[in-house]
């Protein structure tokens, strides 16, 4: 159960990742892909920025990637944002009942087909 989180590069000049310069008033951005492992657990997955940031204030999908089978992932800040503590959640479209449900895919549920998945965060 682990989800690794990678910073971008430059595509012309891999050695150089993508993160911004201090824009005021925001923090940084990075640019991240995640790489997800055969099971999930239940609650979310470990997203460590910690080698990014020290404060993350969120994150969101940027690029999705048509292996992701509709779900829909999202970014759950650790306390006080502590970089090493944030959870990414997936949640299926279930339409049995109430169309547009979303509940959290349950532990042991496989995401690895999830490739290329891009994530942009805000931190410090």
């Amino acid at each position: 159960m682990a989800l690794t989180m990678a910073q971008g590069t430059n595509p012309n000049n891999s050695a150089e990742s993508l993160k911004s310069g201090l824009v005021p008033g925001l923090g940084f951005f990075a640019i991240c892909s995640a790489a997800w492992d055969n099971s999930y657990a239940a609650g979310g997955e470990a997203a460590d920025l910690s080698s990014i940031f020290t404060t993350v204030y969120g994150g969101t999908v940027i690029a999705e990637t048509s292996s992701d089978g509709g779900l829909q992932a999202k970014y759950v800040r650790g306390s006080a944002g502590a970089a090493a503590c944030g959870l990414i959640q997936l949640y299926g479209v279930q339409c049995t009942i109430i169309c547009g449900f979303q509940p959290e895919m349950a532990s042991g549920f496989d995401p690895s087909a999830i490739s290329s998945q891009m994530w942009l965060f805000i931190g410090k």
